[in-house]
Order: structure tokens, then sequence, then C-alpha cells
């Protein structure tokens, strides 16, 4: 509990934000983000896969899937290299995600993608209104692989999807920030007194 505080206290502190919503992949999620490249440049980015993610909170799910249910993770043409549109489905509310390659950024070998999520349907789902009225979301990909292309000189780049936030925040007041800042430095140094028997 304490913990949590403090670490909320630090965040509002230093960013002045809290994320709303967070997303996390139901086991079994495979969705992959890949980029052929030699090196040079970073320019055939493609997305596919199919999965859930629990956005928290509220705590339910919703389906995350490409046009083909993520049937073609080998390139076989099924699905066309360059895809960058992830639908979403909680019930009979669907949505769409449109991927964003053109600003990537990279945490050390990892990487970070932004999405703006439209609806495809009326949306009653508390989740999937929230990931497409918070929107864009910021997706982070744990790297995944590199491979080399058979008879050619490039090199396929893939990253597992692994979490995501959405963009909306509570925006906390200047006199706040400072306010919660000194609660958690108080709580701190009571924690401290506590445990030296003060």
């Amino acid at each position: 509990m304490i913990r949590s505080l403090v670490l909320t206290c630090v965040l509002l502190a230093f960013g002045g934000v809290l994320p709303a919503a967070s997303y996390a992949p139901v086991g079994g999620t495979n969705v992959v983000v890949s980029v052929v490249t030699d090196f040079s440049t970073l320019a055939n980015w493609d997305i596919r896969g199919a999965g859930s993610l629990v956005a928290t909170p509220p705590g339910t799910a919703f389906g995350i899937f490409d046009s083909v249910g993520g049937t073609d993770m080998a390139f076989s043409g099924a699905l066309p290299y360059g895809n960058a549109v992830l639908f979403m489905q909680a019930g009979s509310d669907f949505g769409q995600l449109t991927f964003d390659f053109g600003s990537p950024i990279f945490l050390g070998p990892d990487l970070v993608l932004g999405a703006v999520g439209t609806p495809l349907t009326s949306i009653s789902d508390i989740a999937l209104q929230g990931a497409i009225a918070n929107s864009p979301l910021t997706f982070l990909f744990a790297y995944a692989s590199t491979t080399q292309i058979p008879n050619e000189s490039n090199y396929l780049v893939q990253w597992q999807l692994s979490a995501a936030i959405d963009s909306a925040s509570a925006e906390v007041p200047e006199p706040a920030t400072f306010i919660l800042t000194g609660v958690a430095g108080l709580l701190i140094c009571s924690r401290r007194r506590r445990a030296a028997g003060c």
C-alpha cells in the first residue's frame, strides 16, 4: 500500500500524469511486429497476429486480431506484408487499431508504437470504449528475433506484444503535485523512524 502510494506520488511529481488504463496480453496472445531491413533503413513494417488484452481498469478482456485471425504468421500470402491494422472485438462491438510505423521509439532492443483506435460499430463494452475514447494507445513490444532472409542481404527483425497503455490521464494541478510529494516524503520519513525505533 505505502509502496504504491509513493510510486503514485513520484509519478505525479515528475510526470504530472497517470495512465487511465493499462492493457496486458492474455496467455496465448501472439501479436508480432516485423520489419524487413538492411540496417540502414527501417521502412518495411508489418503487424499481425491474434489474442486478447485485459484492460485494467475495469479488468475485462477484448480480442485483438488481424484480418485473417492471426493465421498467417509465416507470411504465406493470406495477409499481404505491410499490414498496419488490428481489429478489436468485445461481443458484438468492433473497433480498429491503426498503428503508426512512422515514428517508432526504441527502448534498448524493445519497441514502442502508437495506435489510433476507431469504432467500427456502436460500442457498449466499457474496456473497448476506453481503448477507443482514450486513443491513441501506446504499445510496448519486446524484442523477439533477428533472422536473415534467405538469398537476400536483408533481415527480418520481430518484436512480440507485451503491454499497452492509453493516452487518457488524470492531470493533477500544480499545488496538488506539491502536496502529494510532501505526503510521500512524510510517509517515507515516518516509516524510517518506526523502523529505527524512534
